[in-house]
């Protein structure tokens, strides 16, 4: 690769032409801007009450640009609160859906148990009616039963009076033998213990 001459990385002059265009243009400019000063300051002295519309519509520009940048800072939060509120609604709605599942849950357990209710105050009822009806029988059995104690009774009674007749025999036989100095062996009488005539019912 070949070197670069010194002379080649020397800055060029500038076109003479083009220097006089541009000052032309500045030049131009210039008296544009002092133009535009001194008719700004001729309407000012001439009309000052146009300086004062565009002063305070300039003013009430700001204003509205001040006011729509906080209605835009204001429906920016109120999106922000209304995106919340519908998160909000959303886990409401999921709970309200819980709970429904709930009470219809409730609603069949309700059900279930009025039926089941309803069996037992049938099956209540039945068991009154039989109730009512047992005394009956329970009075028939019990007439039963105790016509059977009466006849055992009877039974026993007549054994008392026959093992007390034969008591009494033997103790006049024995009084007898002791007035007679005599000995009488006393036959064995079953089931009789001393001291006991009447036998047990239980």
């Amino acid at each position: 690769m070949s070197e670069m001459s010194p002379l080649s990385l020397a800055p060029t002059a500038p076109d003479p032409t083009l220097l006089q265009a541009w000052q032309q243009d500045i030049e131009i400019r210039d008296q544009l801007v002092k133009q535009l000063s001194e008719e700004m300051y001729r309407l000012m002295v001439a009309k000052p009450e146009l300086f004062l519309q565009f002063y305070q519509a300039r003013q009430e520009a700001k204003q509205v640009q001040l006011l729509t940048e906080e209605t835009l800072q204001q429906l920016t939060e109120l999106q922000q609160q209304a995106l919340a509120l519908g998160d909000q609604i959303t886990f409401y709605q999921s709970q309200i859906e819980d709970r429904d599942q709930e009470i219809q849950q409730r609603d069949q357990e309700i059900q279930r148990l009025q039926g089941s209710l309803h069996e037992f105050n049938e099956r209540n009822q039945m068991l009154e009616k039989v109730i009512q009806e047992m005394p009956e029988v329970y009075r028939q059995k019990f007439s039963q039963r105790l016509e059977q104690v009466k006849t055992k009774m009877e039974s026993l009674q007549w054994e008392n009076q026959r093992l007390q007749a034969q008591v009494r025999q033997l103790q006049n036989q024995t009084a007898n033998t002791q007035r007679n100095g005599l000995n009488l062996d006393l036959p064995g009488i079953p089931g009789l213990r001393p001291g006991r005539l009447v036998p047990s019912l239980g």
